[in-house]
C-alpha cells in the first residue's frame, strides 16, 4: 500500500451530481419537506417504481427503477438507475443512481453517487462521494471522495479522497489525499460552511 499525499489529486465535487443513465441529482427544484412521523406511520406496504416521479415514498420496502423522488423513508430502499434528494433507511441499495443525502444503517452503491452519505456500514463499488461518514467503508474497484471519514477503511484497489480522516486503513492499491495533516483543519472548516450553505439553498421554499 502506498499512502501518501499527492496534489495532483482533483476534487470530486464536479463529479458527484453527474447524469448517468436516469440517474439525477436536480438541485434546483422546490425541496419537499415531509413529516417523517406521519412517513412512518404510512409505510407500511410495499412500493414498486417504474419510469415515474413521486415527492414522498413511504413503505417497508421501495424498489424504484429509472425513477425519482424527493424523499424515501423505508426499512429497505433499492434504486437502478434512480435519483432521490433524501433517503432515511435502515438499509439502501444503490446501482447506477444518485442522493443528495442518505442516512441508512447499511448502504451499498454500486456506480452510484452521494453528496452526502452516513451510515454505520457503507459499501462503495466503483462509487464517488462529496462526504462519506461511516464506523466501517470497504471499497471495491476504487472509489474517488471529497471527505472520507470512517474508523476503518478497506479497499481492494485505489482511493481518493480530497481530505481523509480515518482510523485503520487497507488497501490493495495505493490511497492518496490532496490535503495532508497539516491543512486538513482548515479544509474541515471550509466543507463545514459549504454544507451549510447547502443546507441553506435546500431549505429554500
Amino acid at each position: 500500500m502506498d499512502h501518501n499525499t499527492n496534489h495532483s489529486v482533483d476534487p470530486v465535487v464536479d463529479n458527484v451530481t453527474r447524469e448517468q443513465e436516469g440517474q439525477f441529482i436536480d438541485e434546483g427544484s422546490t425541496t419537499f419537506r415531509p413529516d417523517v412521523e406521519e412517513a412512518a406511520i404510512a409505510g407500511e406496504g410495499d412500493v414498486q417504481m417504474h419510469n415515474r416521479d413521486s415527492s414522498a415514498v413511504n413503505a417497508l420496502q421501495v424498489n424504484m427503477e429509472r425513477s425519482g423522488a424527493d424523499y424515501v423513508h423505508a426499512q429497505k430502499s433499492f434504486l437502478t438507475n434512480s435519483g432521490a434528494r433524501e433517503i432515511h433507511s435502515e438499509s439502501a441499495r444503490l446501482t447506477q443512481s444518485g442522493v443528495l443525502t442518505l442516512h441508512a444503517q447499511t448502504a451499498e452503491f454500486k456506480q452510484s453517487s452521494a453528496v452526502v452519505a452516513n451510515a454505520t456500514t457503507i459499501h462503495f463499488n466503483e462509487g464517488r462521494a462529496l462526504v462519506a461518514t461511516a464506523e466501517k467503508i470497504t471499497i471495491e474497484n476504487g472509489g474517488q471522495f471529497g471527505m472520507l471519514t470512517a474508523g476503518n477503511v478497506e479497499a481492494s484497489g485505489d482511493v481518493k479522497s480530497f481530505v481523509m480522516f480515518t482510523g485503520n486503513v487497507k488497501a490493495g492499491g495505493n490511497v492518496t489525499t490532496t490535503v495532508d495533516g497539516v491543512t486538513a483543519g482548515m479544509a474541515a472548516a471550509v466543507f463545514a460552511v459549504v454544507l451549510v450553505l447547502f443546507s441553506r439553498l435546500l431549505g429554500r421554499k
